[in-house]
């Protein structure tokens, strides 16, 4: 009987951990980003942290917000990323009224089962009053090789509906990419 007890008390306390625990407590009610994963993974909770930074940017109108990002490898490697940057933030009509996460891949490389490398891939929707953007961006987590790597490098923001035709396109180097959209 001790041991049922016992169990069950696990059991409920493990639920309690995971479903009150799990979401992203950082978010107001107006700053929910929608997640197939519910916020349990690793992975998407970092993405997810990253895409509010994003978006505090974007309504702030603040590019040095994204600047300070940025990490220094990217800032060297990206020909004019303050421009860049501002047709980011301008490429936005409307305003965001919901973020859904599709995916947030990752990579780890490793050395004798130590990490060296850490990279996170965020891939949004992005709606506003006045349509749909797909973004996605790559951000180095840890790089022990190459800390100067460590940061944002990569925005890449698309009109989601068509995301087909600029597929591939956003490459995997550092950049600041916004496709054209309609007028």
């Amino acid at each position: 009987m001790k041991t049922i007890i016992v169990r069950a008390v696990t059991i409920i306390s493990l639920c309690l951990i995971f479903w009150g625990c799990g979401g992203n407590t950082e978010q107001t009610e107006e700053r929910q980003i929608s997640s197939p994963y519910g916020g349990f993974m690793f992975e998407s909770q970092r993405s997810q942290k990253i895409m509010k930074e994003l978006w505090d940017a974007i309504e702030e109108e603040n590019g040095e917000r994204i600047a300070e990002m940025l990490s220094a490898s990217a800032r060297n490697e990206i020909e004019d990323y303050e421009g860049k940057i501002d047709n980011f933030i301008n490429a936005f009509q409307g305003e965001i009224t919901g973020v859904t996460e599709i995916a947030t891949p990752s990579s780890k490389s490793r050395d004798n089962r130590k990490t060296t490398c850490y990279e996170i891939t965020g891939m949004y929707d992005i709606e506003t009053t006045k349509g749909i953007y797909s973004l996605d961006f790559s951000y180095i987590i840890t790089n022990k090789n190459n800390p100067e790597e460590v940061g944002l490098y990569r925005i890449c923001l698309r009109p989601n509906e068509k995301i087909s035709e600029y597929k591939g396109m956003c490459g995997s180097k550092a950049g600041i990419n916004v496709f054209p959209f309609e007028d």
